[in-house]
């Protein structure tokens, strides 16, 4: 099993222990967003560049311990967010 097919609150968790890795699961998202949008016809558009610059830019500015610190942080948010039904 991929980090993609966990659910939000654990892919954060993981990204946040160090157990996955931010670029290879924004990769993963997007394949699949290509690979499914076909049929789903649910995604306008995608900023596969824009986004890899940004990730890219939290690394360089933190470089790389920072972002996983506001990973933990936002799994924390995440978490504490009531569940879906």
């Amino acid at each position: 099993m991929s980090a993609l097919d966990l659910p939000l609150r654990e892919q954060a968790a993981a990204i946040a222990a160090g157990e996955a890795d931010p670029g290879e699961l924004l990769d993963a998202c997007l394949a699949r967003f290509e690979e499914r949008n076909p049929e789903l016809n649910a995604i306008v558009a995608t900023f596969p560049d824009r986004s890899r610059e940004m990730l890219a830019a939290l690394a360089r500015r933190d470089g790389g311990g920072g972002e996983r610190a506001r990973c933990a942080s936002r799994a924390r948010r995440v978490r504490a967010l009531p569940s879906a039904p």
